[in-house]
C-alpha cells in the first residue's frame, strides 16, 4: 500500500510481543494504548488488563502549534479584562482592543506559517494551510467585521498585499536580458498587474527596460523640442505622472488625500488627450490609462481573478466606499470573474464575509476544523456584538462558549499549562463550568512544577462554582501534583500537597507519605554524603512552610538531623554527638529511628576520649535516656517490625540464617559502647550517687 514503507514507527514499552492491544483516544494527539484479553474470535475485552496503560503522543506541527497557543493565550486574556470594564454601547471603544488582539492572532498565526515554511525536510502542507487560512481569515474578520466604517480601500489593498502578493524583482531581472522586452505579453500583463494594485513605482521600473523609452529615463535625452515631444520624452513624462499617484494606504485617510487622488486621475486623463497619437500608437499605454481611470472593462481585461479585480475597482473606481458596504462591489467582481466556491474552502469563507452574512462566516470557520482559530475569531465576533447569542440544541450552550471549550479540551495535552485550559473555560461563561473543568483535569498529565499547581490552585479558588465541586477539583490537582512529585522522587513536596487535598478527610496517604520520606532521608551517618545532605535541606525548607506538617512529621527531629549531617560533613565529631543525643531523645522522634541513631551514637562515643565526651556536653543523664531507649526498643511489642527496619538500614538481610545473630551483635555493640560512655561520664562528674538515687 502507498505510503506504508514511510510511516512512522514507535516502539511501545512494558508490553509483550504479541499482545493484544486496546485503544482510546485522548485529547489533543494523544492515544491510550493498553494489553487486553482476547481469545481467538472473541470480542477484545474494552477494559486495560493489569491496569497498565501506556499514553502515545506525536507533535503534529513540529513545535510551532504549541508556540502559537502559548502566546495567543496573554492578548487572549487582556482581551477578556478591557472587554469587562467598556460597555457594550460603548462601540467605538471597543474597537480599538478588538482590533489589537485580533492584530496579535495574525502576527502569530504568520510566524507558525513561517516556521512551518522555513522547514523544507519536514513537509507540513496541511499545517501551513490552516495556518495561512487563518491570517486571511481573521484579516478579513478584522476589515468587514470589527471595523466597518473605515475605507475600503487601503484596507483590501493591506489583504491583498500580504496574503497574495506579487513579486516583480525576478520577472523584471529576466526581461532586462531581453533586446525588446515589450514584445512578450507577460512583459505589459505584469505591468497592468501592479497598476491595479497601484504600484506605480514597480510598474514604472519595469516600463524603463522599454525598448524606445529607456534612454530617455537614463537621462540621456537632450534636444530641445518644440510642439509635440519626441517618444522617449513623452515615455519618461508618463513615467511621471504614474509615480505621482498618492499612496494607497494615505490616499483615503481624509477628504483632502481624497481629493488629491481625483485631481491626479483627472490630470493623467487630460495628459493623455494632449499626445493622442502616442497612445493611439502604443494601445499598452492607452490601457494604463484606462486602468487608472477605473474603467470597468480594462479592468476585467487585465484581472487575474476577482480579488485583483475587487482591489483595483475599490482605488480607481470607488474610493470612498466603506469596509462594511462591499457586497454589491464583490458580487460584480465575482460575476466579471466567475470562480467556483463549492471545493474551495478560503473562497467560502470570502463569499461569507464579503456578503456579510456573520452567520455564514462562522458555519466556514467551523468547517475548518481549526480550533484555535474557531475559538478566538467567535470570541472578537461576539465582543463585537454581531455574533448571535443562539443556544446549540444538542449542548445548550451558545457558539462561541461551545468553542472555546472545545478549544480548551482539545489542547488539553502535557504540552499546555492546566492553568491555560481552565482560564479559557472561566472565560467561556459556560454555566456550572465545574464539572468540565473537572472532566478535563482527570484527563490531562500532572502538573510539571509546584508554581503550576499553585497557580492553579489560586485560579480555581476564584471559580464562582459551588463548593462541593470546587473541594473535588483542587482535591484532585492537589492530588496529582502530589503524584508528579513522587514519580520525581520530591516527597517532601509530594507530603505538603497530598495533605491539602486530604483535607477534612482521612489523613492515612499523608502519613504513609511522611513515613517514606522519613524512610529516605534518615540513613547511618556512614552513608550519608553531600547530594543527601542537600536533598534534606531542601525538603526540610519546603516543610517548614507549611503549618500543619507537625501533624504528620517531626518538624524539629528533621531539623535536628539536618544540622546532625551537616555537622557529620564538617567533620565535627563532638556536636555531630551532642546533636545526635538530642534527636534521640527530642520527643518527636519516630521509635522506628531509635536504633539507627543510638548506633551513631555509640560509635562516636567509642571513637572519641573521655575527656572530649564530656566536653560535648553529653552527660550521665543524657547517656541514661539512651540507654533506656535502647531497652523500650528491646521490650516493644513492635520489636520485630523495629530489628526489621533497623536491618534494612545497616543492609542486614532478614532471609540469611545468620541475620538475626547479626543484628543481636550490633545491638549488643550499641549497649556494651553506652555502658563504656557512662562509666566515664560518671568518672569524670563524680555522679555514682545521682546514678544509685536513679536506679533505686
Amino acid at each position: 500500500m502507498d505510503g506504508v514503507e514511510d510511516a512512522p514507527t514507535f516502539v511501545l514499552g512494558g508490553v509483550r510481543p504479541g499482545a493484544a492491544l486496546g485503544m482510546s483516544w485522548g485529547p489533543g494527539n494523544r492515544i491510550a494504548i493498553y494489553g487486553t484479553k482476547y481469545h481467538g474470535h472473541q470480542e477484545k475485552d474494552k477494559h486495560p488488563r493489569n491496569g497498565n496503560i501506556r499514553i502515545a503522543s506525536w507533535d503534529r506541527s513540529i513545535g510551532v502549534r504549541r508556540k502559537l497557543i502559548s502566546e495567543s493565550y496573554g492578548p487572549f486574556l487582556a482581551l477578556q479584562i478591557a472587554m469587562r470594564q467598556i460597555p457594550q454601547t460603548e462601540l467605538r471603544y471597543r474597537t480599538r482592543p478588538l482590533v489589537t488582539a485580533c492584530h496579535h492572532y495574525r502576527t502569530f498565526a504568520r510566524e507558525v506559517s513561517s516556521s512551518i515554511r522555513d522547514k523544507p525536510d519536514d513537509p507540513q502542507s496541511l499545517a501551513l494551510i490552516s495556518a495561512q487560512t487563518a491570517e486571511i481569515a481573521l484579516h478579513l474578520a478584522e476589515i468587514i467585521f470589527l471595523t466597518p466604517l473605515v475605507p475600503a480601500a487601503p484596507c483590501m489593498f493591506d489583504w491583498l498585499e500580504w496574503h497574495f502578493p506579487i513579486d516583480p524583482t525576478e520577472a523584471g531581472a529576466d526581461f532586462a536580458q531581453l533586446d525588446r522586452p515589450e514584445s512578450s505579453d507577460a512583459y505589459w500583463h505584469l505591468i497592468y498587474r501592479l497598476v491595479m494594485r497601484g504600484k506605480m513605482q514597480e510598474a514604472r521600473r519595469l516600463l524603463e527596460l522599454h525598448s524606445e523609452g529607456g534612454n530617455a529615463f537614463l537621462g540621456v535625452v537632450k534636444d530641445s523640442l518644440g510642439g509635440q515631444p519626441s517618444f522617449q520624452l513623452f515615455f519618461s513624462m508618463f513615467g511621471d505622472w504614474l509615480c505621482r499617484m498618492p499612496a494607497v494606504k494615505g490616499a483615503f485617510s481624509s477628504p483632502d488625500q481624497l481629493t488629491k487622488f481625483k485631481q491626479w486621475q483627472e490630470s493623467l486623463s487630460e495628459f493623455a488627450k494632449a499626445h493622442p497619437e502616442h497612445f493611439q500608437e502604443h494601445n499598452e499605454l492607452a490601457l494604463i490609462v484606462r486602468i487608472t481611470q477605473g474603467n470597468p472593462h480594462a479592468l476585467a481585461e487585465v484581472a487575474d481573478d476577482w480579488k485583483e479585480l475587487l482591489v483595483a475597482s475599490l482605488i480607481f473606481c470607488e474610493p470612498e466606499m466603506k469596509t462594511g458596504y462591499m457586497d454589491r462591489l464583490f458580487k460584480d467582481c465575482v460575476d466579471t470573474k466567475p470562480q467556483s466556491f463549492e471545493d474551495d474552502p478560503l473562497g467560502m469563507l470570502c463569499d461569507a464575509a464579503f456578503r456579510n452574512s456573520v452567520d455564514d462566516f462562522v458555519r466556514e470557520v467551523y468547517e475548518l476544523g481549526d480550533l484555535w482559530l474557531t475559538a478566538h475569531l467567535l470570541d472578537l465576533l461576539h465582543h463585537r456584538g454581531i455574533l448571535k447569542p443562539r443556544l446549540l440544541p444538542e449542548h445548550n450552550i451558545t457558539q462561541r462558549q461551545h468553542a472555546l471549550f472545545e478549544y480548551a479540551y482539545g489542547i488539553a495535552t502535557d504540552d499546555v499549562n492546566p492553568h491555560v485550559i481552565v482560564e479559557y473555560i472561566l472565560e467561556s461563561d459556560i454555566p456550572n463550568s465545574g464539572p468540565l473543568i473537572e472532566q478535563i483535569l482527570s484527563r490531562i498529565v500532572p502538573l510539571r512544577t509546584e508554581r503550576d499547581a499553585r497557580k492553579m490552585t489560586a485560579l480555581l479558588e476564584k471559580v464562582n462554582i459551588d463548593e462541593a465541586t470546587k473541594r473535588r477539583i483542587l482535591h484532585r490537582v492537589n492530588r496529582i501534583t502530589s503524584r508528579a512529585f513522587i514519580s520525581r522522587g520530591l516527597v517532601g513536596p509530594a507530603i505538603a500537597w497530598t495533605i491539602s487535598s486530604n483535607a477534612g478527610t482521612s489523613d492515612s496517604v499523608s502519613q504513609h507519605l511522611s513515613d517514606r520520606l522519613l524512610d529516605s532521608v534518615v540513613l547511618p551517618l556512614a552513608q550519608v554524603d553531600l547530594p543527601h545532605h542537600l536533598n534534606l535541606v531542601r525538603v526540610v525548607d519546603s516543610l517548614g512552610l507549611n503549618h500543619i506538617m507537625a501533624k504528620y512529621v517531626g518538624l524539629k527531629f528533621l531539623r535536628l538531623y539536618r544540622d546532625v549531617c551537616q555537622r557529620w560533613l564538617e567533620g565535627d565529631r563532638v556536636e555531630t554527638l551532642r546533636l545526635l543525643v538530642e534527636a534521640v531523645t527530642t520527643s518527636d522522634t519516630p521509635r522506628r529511628f531509635w536504633l539507627v541513631l543510638l548506633r551513631d551514637c555509640a560509635r562516636l562515643m567509642s571513637d572519641i576520649s573521655s575527656q572530649t565526651l564530656h566536653a560535648s556536653g553529653v552527660t550521665s543523664h543524657s547517656i541514661l535516656d539512651l540507654m533506656r531507649c535502647l531497652e523500650e526498643v528491646h521490650q516493644s511489642h513492635d520489636r520485630e517490625q523495629l530489628l526489621s527496619g533497623f536491618a534494612s538500614k545497616i543492609a542486614i538481610k532478614l532471609n540469611d540464617s545468620d541475620a538475626m545473630v547479626n543484628i543481636d551483635v550490633e545491638i549488643e555493640e550499641i549497649r556494651r559502647s553506652l555502658t563504656q560512655a557512662l562509666s566515664y561520664a560518671l568518672m569524670l562528674s563524680g555522679q555514682t550517687s545521682a546514678m544509685e538515687r536513679r536506679f533505686v
